[in-house]
């Protein structure tokens, strides 16, 4: 069973950026989850609580967390990858 998000990103021209060059591509359950009101109440929340007392500048909110985390998969294949005889390798990794 192939992984849409995985294999979106070796030919995807359909992409989020976020910080640190990182993409996430947008297939139709992305975007799906993406587009939920669920998700979209996650813009409203903070993600650095009393930090932003101290540098009010600072802005980043549980949307923008959330969408980071999808790099967690690529993650896990890496260490899935070293641990086992099977060839699995991101495509994020490049």
């Amino acid at each position: 069973m192939a992984i849409q998000e995985l294999k979106a990103l070796e030919g995807s021209n359909s992409f989020i950026r976020i910080a640190f060059q990182q993409d996430i591509p947008v297939t139709s359950r992305v975007l799906r989850l993406i587009d939920s009101e669920a998700f979209q109440r996650l813009k409203q929340i903070p993600q650095l609580g009393f930090v932003r007392t101290v540098y009010p500048s600072a802005t980043h909110t549980r949307f923008e967390h959330s969408l980071g985390s999808t790099t967690l998969p690529c993650n896990t294949s890496d260490i899935f990858r070293l641990t086992t005889t099977l060839s699995v390798t991101c495509p994020m990794r490049k």
